[in-house]
């Protein structure tokens, strides 16, 4: 259910509870919801949890990274 509930608070933007969810989560993750947007869930739950960790460290989502070479990313979504 807390991936779920992740899944929601992204889709309001509410990024310090999605990371707190993410927390209490720990490193479990599960193909639904994420199998609704992509056909890779593992791939995307992932992208997600570093924007939420990004907005976290006060980058906007969707920041490469730079203090570890990140990536930029175009059509994640």
């Amino acid at each position: 259910m807390r991936n779920l509930l992740v899944f929601v608070l992204v889709y309001l933007e509410r990024w310090p509870d999605a990371r707190e969810q993410l927390r209490l989560n720990g490193p479990y993750a599960t193909s639904f919801p994420w199998d609704q947007v992509s056909d890779d869930p593992l791939g995307h739950f992932l992208r997600v949890r570093d924007d939420i960790r990004s907005a976290a460290a006060g980058r906007p989502p969707g920041h490469p990274r730079s203090e570890r070479g990140g990536r930029v990313r175009s059509g994640d979504h």
